[in-house]
């Protein structure tokens, strides 16, 4: 799904997560990820079948593990994707609810650094796909 819209609400927390120890068999250590939602109101939908005014964005916020994070009252140009893994991590068996994410790896970024022509030329390729 691809999205401008702007930050209305950021509800932060924590989820954590047992990871096996590299040097020690069957010992796990717990980790903290922070878990952050914002709350964007949606200004366009460029690609995605969203009906709502408002997509919440799961992330954990930056830093080297990617995730973005998002000021208050800030624009941007969205490139999200649903997933249904636990924040901040890769295991196949730590299935959550579904919900909808970007990274750092995506194209998001702030609209006011986002260019006209980039936003034109999504809503072309997404008509020609629609075809």
């Amino acid at each position: 799904m691809i999205f401008t819209g702007k930050v209305v609400e950021i509800n932060e927390g924590k989820v954590y997560d047992s990871i096996p120890s590299s040097t020690e068999k069957g010992k796990y250590y717990v980790r903290e990820i922070n878990r952050i939602e914002f709350v964007f109101k949606v200004t366009e939908l460029i690609k995605g079948k969203e009906k709502s005014d408002f997509i919440t964005i799961v992330t954990s916020g930056g830093g080297a593990d990617c995730g973005n994070y998002f000021d208050l009252n800030s624009e941007h140009l969205i490139y999200a994707y649903e997933t249904d893994l636990q924040v901040n991590t890769f295991d196949e068996n730590n299935k959550v609810e579904p919900y909808f994410s970007t990274d750092l790896c995506t194209r998001t970024k702030n609209l006011n650094r986002t260019k006209k022509s980039e936003i034109n030329r999504l809503k072309r390729l997404n008509k020609r796909n629609k075809k």
